[in-house]
């Protein structure tokens, strides 16, 4: 353990150690070189054409091949810009950031961005990253969101760096897809919170432990994409060694995770510099209820009047947006909740389009995303409110459901990959577990607050600035998938996903979808075969298609062989013709082209021209307001 930042047995010189004088907003870069005689200059001079009031920080360990020396030489061509700190010999990356650090937290800057200095880390990405830490207290260039990516990597590289993050993201339930990039943008006040005397890490270990740390004291933490190119000058520095190194520390980490867990089991991190001024002064309802209905009347009501029996203690609205229903829904609301503010559509355009009509509306700071056929308890609104207010990190929150006979449901997790996609949902594999015994097990281990991937959209909370920055639903997905790839780009975005397993409410479950259940089981293929696209590639949608396609073949075949052998059993015969029709549609659906990316129209907040087929319903209900 160190004693103190950059401490050691050896002496470090400072050239010339000026503290500089740097205005509110300053960036500060770190640059720790060895042997990158090579790529310095064209490095900085990169840097301070993509920034060029930016600050940098070369902190040499007595390269061989005279990086030291070529750093002097900037210092002089770039005077008040370039510095040098030179150290008596190779001291590893992290020190060299601690050192970094220490010098950030003295003079006073406000950020700052740690690179690699050998060109790997392109100076175009800077303002990217600038950008997001505006409402991040750290932004990691990311080679493994989309738009991220390697170039010229070897496939040996790219499994290296891929088995490194699974092991890292596992090992500690990391939610940033790069735990190990290097490129990265520091919030100062980050800096300050953390304990930095107590990291342990020294080579590239670093980077995890830093992520670990933040995470754990409440960080907001955003991916931003990079293109990571392969040194072209010089050698890597990566060897056995720091693989194994890092193996290590990932392991100590888990172990000190573990004992905190054991020593206090309900501990939940604080986030350390929120600013009552960040937040601008809010004009309208805490709360806004946002409500989607097709075709269930009467859970609607019943769903209504538990939200009015048990209202929330702030200013909250409720806003219906009845999705063409075929029953009297939208009568039933106007004659029996004239609080309510209704918006009635002409025709179903799917759970996430409709509920962007209602978030478009809503004047709420939070908004809550409420199915029609669920029922709240006394306190339930009042405690996901406070479970949001009390973690500003927190961009959405979750509760325990239970359907009717009081059972517990499964409604959150972690993100899915594609192996598990295609064995649970497409091959139906399960462990031959009994389902009470998986929900037993699942309820005493998250039987507290916890950091999850995905909350269902049930019952969803978000916070108006997490959506701000994400955007809102996405309209290509009709229905399901579309909570697990929200909570995901609001994750993405810095944000955490929370579960609030002390607040409860009544969830029946897919009772609109029984109603119109082959549409709803060929939107849910519709739905599986976007997301899959969307965040595993088009050769994991082909590989998914042609299953479902094996599988609903055979599955035709064993129906038709039933729909003969019937007979004059009319119900079996019946039973056997609607399978065959699903399965005909869902056929239908493997040749269909599948969207690429999400619409243009994702941003929170009222349109000057709402859809044209929705524009009655939005228009009379700004009228009514």
């Amino acid at each position: 353990m160190r004693q103190g930042i950059g401490a050691g047995s050896h002496s470090e010189s400072l050239a010339d150690e000026p503290t500089p004088s740097v205005a509110g907003g300053s960036t500060l870069i770190l640059l720790p070189t060895y042997d990158e005689i090579d790529n310095l200059r064209p490095l900085v001079a990169g840097i301070l054409g993509a920034l060029p009031a930016a600050h940098i920080l070369v902190i040499d360990d007595t390269s061989p091949d005279g990086t030291g020396d070529l750093a002097e030489q900037l210092r002089c061509e770039h005077p008040g810009q370039v510095d040098v700190v030179h150290r008596p010999g190779k001291l590893g990356l992290g020190s060299a950031y601690l050192r970094g650090f220490q010098r950030a937290l003295e003079a006073g800057y406000s950020r700052v961005v740690t690179m690699d200095a050998d060109l790997s880390h392109a100076p175009r990405h800077l303002e990217a990253l600038l950008l997001a830490a505006e409402r991040a207290d750290l932004v990691v260039g990311s080679r493994y969101i989309p738009g991220g990516c390697t170039v010229n990597w070897g496939i040996e590289r790219k499994a290296l760096s891929l088995m490194a993050n699974v092991f890292a993201r596992l090992a500690l339930r990391l939610s940033v897809r790069d735990c190990t990039s290097g490129y990265r943008c520091y919030g100062v006040p980050l800096l300050r919170a953390l304990d930095l005397d107590q990291i342990v890490a020294d080579g590239y270990s670093f980077q995890i432990e830093m992520l670990w740390r933040s995470l754990a004291i409440g960080a907001r933490v955003r991916e931003v994409p990079i293109a990571f190119i392969e040194r072209a000058n010089g050698v890597s520095k990566i060897s056995r060694d720091e693989i194994h190194k890092a193996v290590a520390t990932v392991v100590g980490l888990r172990r000190m995770a573990a004992e905190e867990a054991r020593g206090e089991p309900a501990r939940q991190p604080t986030r350390f510099a929120a600013s009552p001024a960040a937040s601008p002064p809010h004009h309208g309802p805490e709360l806004s209820i946002l409500i989607v209905s097709y075709d269930t009347a009467d859970l609607l009501e019943e769903c209504l009047g538990s939200i009015f029996e048990h209202p929330p203690e702030v200013p909250f609205e409720v806003i219906v947006v009845d999705n063409g229903s075929p029953d009297d829904s939208a009568e039933r609301v106007r004659r029996s909740f004239p609080r309510v503010r209704l918006l009635e559509l002409p025709h179903n355009v799917g759970f996430a389009r409709a509920n962007n009509v209602a978030l478009r509306e809503a004047y709420g700071r939070a908004l809550l995303l409420l199915n029609s056929d669920t029922r709240v308890f006394a306190g339930s609104l009042d405690g996901m409110l406070q479970a949001l207010h009390a973690n500003p990190s927190v961009g959405v929150v979750g509760c325990k459901q239970l359907d009717r006979e009081r059972q517990l449901q499964l409604t959150w997790g972690r993100f899915p990959s594609f192996f598990n996609e295609v064995m649970r949902k497409v091959l139906h594999w399960r462990l031959r577990i009994d389902g009470m015994q998986v929900r037993e097990y699942l309820d005493r281990k998250y039987h507290a607050s916890s950091r999850v991937d995905w909350v269902s959209g049930s019952c969803l909370l978000a916070r108006r600035e997490a959506i701000e920055e994400a955007g809102l639903l996405d309209e290509n997905i009709f229905l399901y998938f579309e909570d697990i790839d929200w909570c995901r780009r609001i994750q993405q975005c810095g944000w955490g996903i929370q579960y609030e397993p002390g607040v409860r409410i009544i969830h029946y479950g897919g009772e609109s979808a029984k109603r119109h259940l082959i549409d709803a089981l060929v939107a849910y293929r519709r739905s599986q075969f976007y997301f899959c696209r969307k965040y595993f590639g088009r050769a994991a949608l082909l590989v998914l298609k042609a299953l479902v396609g094996v599988k609903s073949l055979l599955a035709s075949i064993r129906h038709g062989a039933g729909w003969l052998a019937a007979g004059s059993d009319r119900e079996a015969r019946f039973r056997s013709y609607c399978m065959l029709l699903t399965l005909k549609k869902i056929l239908q659906t493997l040749f269909e082209s599948v969207p690429q990316g999400p619409p243009a129209a994702t941003v929170l907040g009222r349109q000057s021209e709402p859809m044209e087929s929705l524009e009655p319903a939005v228009a009379e209900a700004r009228e009514a307001r």
